[in-house]
């Protein structure tokens, strides 16, 4: 099965289906692995146990999306990444006044900013350089792609551009290019 491994890596792994204390569940790695479905929708539900503190630690799995692209195993985290944080209509002012009537997609597209079809936030918090800052992306429909750190207050989210230090390990914000308004 593909798997995602915390939200950088990712790969294929095993599931062996070995009996369990209880009948409805299965053993997983040092853990063991359940589901529940309530209204039509399965969770997941691994129970560990924690060597150092004794306790048991349960971590619940919602499914995200009911299909995703097979070539996409971030698609899911990043559908919901998009639906809680950005996905919705606003109004958009640029940098020169212009108003324009902007959509995102929790699926990742975009329309009407600019010459812009895609975006995805950036969700790799690592310690890399160049990783300073909360970031989207967006993919033109040349393939080319701009990056913008970005900054969510209320119902406004603001878009600003960005450019390196003198020794390209940081960001640093620039102007702001776009200020877009949540519609109701």
């Amino acid at each position: 099965m593909n798997a995602g491994f915390g939200n950088h890596e990712g790969g294929s792994d095993v599931i062996r289906f070995r009996p369990s204390k209880s009948p409805l569940s299965i053993l997983f790695y040092d853990g063991e692995l359940t589901y529940t479905i309530v209204n039509g929708d399965t969770t997941l539900i691994l129970t560990e146990h924690h060597i150092k503190t004794n306790k048991l630690i349960t971590t619940k799995y919602k499914k995200a999306v009911n299909k995703q692209p097979d070539d996409r195993l971030d698609f899911g985290m990043n559908y919901l990444v998009n639906k809680g944080i950005i996905g919705g209509k606003y109004l958009c002012i640029d940098s020169t006044g212009h108003q324009s009537n902007v959509m995102f997609t929790n699926d990742g597209r975009v329309t009407a900013l600019a010459n812009f079809k895609t975006y995805f936030i950036s969700t790799d918090i690592g310690g890399e350089p160049m990783n300073n800052l909360d970031g989207i992306i967006f993919e033109r429909i040349d393939k080319t792609r701009q990056f913008f750190t970005f900054n969510i207050n209320a119902d406004t989210l603001k878009l600003y551009d960005t450019y390196a230090n003198t020794d390209s390990t940081e960001y640093i914000v620039g102007r702001l290019k776009y200020r877009l308004v949540k519609k109701k």
